[in-house]
């Protein structure tokens, strides 16, 4: 047997004799298709106020001698909504920015002089207060004395506190020691 494979090799040529060795290779198959994430809807809003994001900003306090305010919005912006003493007439301010901050109120603002309802909720309570709109339509103001009990249900609301303008959209404001201090700072 040793004879014969020796004369197989010395009467074929080297590349011959390997091109036919070995079984034979099937062509590769392609790869398979790339995976498609499944769609997902996006997640209902929360028919419950309280179990919704929080609005993004921060809160900034400051004072001089006419009034003690806390603002809401994003560093670098105009706040979007702020919480102002008058410490002259002793009312507090609650203003919506209208138009350049809130896309929610700047879809569809208020016309100039038009009165409307802005509903504040708590954890304790939901209260509805009229508001007007600036001459320039560029807030929504709505004015309380500095004894309303609301300011207290605000001040004391547990993390949160709800602000909805009629046909307007809403905030949905985290609660800071800010908010407190404006108000104290109108009893004083």
């Amino acid at each position: 047997m040793r004879t014969s494979i020796i004369r197989l090799t010395s009467a074929c040529p080297p590349a011959l004799l390997l091109a036919g060795c070995g079984p034979e290779h099937p062509a590769p198959s392609p790869p398979p298709p790339p995976k498609v994430a499944p769609l997902v809807a996006p997640a209902p809003i929360p028919t419950d106020w309280r179990d919704r994001d929080l609005t993004t900003g921060e809160w900034r306090w400051q004072a001089d001698s006419a009034a003690s305010s806390a603002s809401f919005g994003l560093v670098g912006q105009a706040p979007r909504f702020t919480l102002r003493c008058d410490l002259a007439r002793y009312v507090v301010r609650l203003s919506w920015l209208t138009r350049g901050g809130d896309a929610a109120m700047s879809a569809a603002p208020p016309a100039p002089h038009l009165e409307r309802q802005m509903t504040i909720k708590t954890t304790s309570a939901t209260e509805q207060r009229l508001g007007l709109v600036d001459t320039q339509g560029a807030s929504f103001d709505v004015v309380m004395a500095a004894t309303d009990s609301l300011l207290d249900r605000i001040v004391h609301s547990q993390g949160r506190f709800m602000l909805e303008v009629d046909g307007g959209g809403w905030l949905i404001l985290p609660l800071a020691g800010d908010v407190a201090r404006a108000v104290e700072d109108c009893r004083i």
